[in-house]
C-alpha cells in the first residue's frame, strides 16, 4: 500500500510540474502594424493576467525611415538622411522609448485591459471599459509553428478580419495585442488585409520572474475614444512643425498626411 501511495504521489508531482511549465511563459513576437512600423514584442503570461511589452529601455527618441525596395527600416538617421528622405517622400516615423515602454496589460480575473502608449513623449494610459470580446470561428486547418502544432481560427473585431494560429499545447487563452479567447495560446495572427501582422519568434516556459506582470503605472489616463482624437491632434501638430522647419530652411518641401490608418475601425461593441 505504501508503495502504491508513493507511485501516486510521484505521478501527481509530475503532473503538477507539467502544468506549471505551461501555466506561465514569455513569447516573443514580431509585429508590423500602423505605418508599417516593425517592433519586437514580448508577451509575459500566466493564467490570470499578462503583459505585452515593447520599446522599453533608456528614455530616448528614435527616427525610422522605411525603404520600400529593401522592406527595411533605418534607425536613428542623420539630418542629411532625414532631409533626403523627405525629398524622396519616404515613410518617416518617430517614436519614443522609456523605462515602462508600450504596454498592453490584461487581467482576466478583473475583466480589464489597460494600454500604455508613449505617444509623443507623453505616456497615455487607455483603459477599456471591460475586456474586449472576440467571437472566434474554429477552422479545420493546421500547421506547425516552431515545435508546436497549431490550429486556425478567425474573427471579426472592430472592423477588421483576424486570422490566428493557436496551439493547444500551451493551454492559455491569450495572444498578441488585444487578441484572446481561444483554447490555446495564439502564436501567429494577421488581419485579412495585412494591416496587422504578428509572427512567432521564440517562447520560454515558465517565466523566471512573474512580478513583471503588473499594470502600467505612469501616464495620463484617457478614454479609448478620446485617445483616437489625441492621436489625430498630435499627428497634425507634427506635420505643422515639420513644414515650419522646412520653410525656415528656405526649402519648398511640404509634408502632407493621409487619414490616420487605425487598426480598430469602429467601436460598435462599446456603444
Amino acid at each position: 500500500m505504501k508503495y502504491i501511495l508513493l507511485i501516486f504521489f510521484f505521478v501527481l508531482m509530475i503532473s503538477a510540474t507539467s502544468f506549471s511549465q505551461t501555466n506561465s511563459g514569455v513569447i516573443t513576437y514580431t509585429i508590423t502594424a500602423r505605418y508599417k512600423k516593425v517592433d519586437q514584442y514580448k508577451l509575459y503570461f500566466k493564467n490570470s493576467s499578462s503583459i505585452l511589452i515593447a520599446n522599453r529601455g533608456i528614455k530616448k527618441s528614435v527616427i525610422k525611415i522605411y525603404d520600400e525596395k529593401l522592406k527595411l527600416d533605418t534607425f536613428s538617421v542623420s539630418d542629411k538622411e532625414f532631409e533626403e528622405a523627405l525629398y524622396a517622400h519616404k515613410l518617416i516615423t518617430t517614436y519614443y522609448i522609456d523605462e515602462e515602454g508600450d504596454v498592453i496589460y490584461k487581467n482576466f480575473e478583473t475583466n480589464s485591459l489597460i494600454i500604455r502608449d508613449i505617444n509623443e513623449r507623453n505616456p497615455i494610459l487607455i483603459e477599456e471599459p471591460q475586456m474586449p470580446f472576440q467571437n472566434w470561428t474554429l477552422i479545420d486547418s493546421s500547421k506547425k509553428i516552431g515545435k508546436f502544432n497549431c490550429q486556425k481560427a478567425t474573427t471579426v473585431f472592430r472592423g477588421r478580419i483576424y486570422e490566428a494560429w493557436y496551439t493547444l499545447e500551451v493551454p492559455i487563452a491569450n495572444g498578441p495585442w488585444k487578441l484572446h479567447g481561444l483554447p490555446g495560446l495564439i502564436l501567429e495572427s494577421q488581419t485579412r488585409d495585412k494591416f496587422f501582422t504578428c509572427t512567432f519568434v521564440s517562447i520560454e516556459i515558465p517565466i523566471k520572474d512573474e512580478t513583471i506582470i503588473k499594470p502600467p503605472m505612469t501616464g495620463l489616463k484617457i478614454g479609448i475614444l478620446d485617445y483616437q482624437k489625441q492621436i489625430e491632434k498630435s499627428l497634425n501638430e507634427k506635420v505643422r512643425t515639420s513644414n515650419t522647419y522646412q520653410q525656415s530652411r528656405g526649402t519648398n518641401v511640404t509634408v502632407s498626411r493621409k487619414t490616420l490608418p487605425y487598426q480598430e475601425l469602429n467601436y460598435d461593441d462599446l456603444k
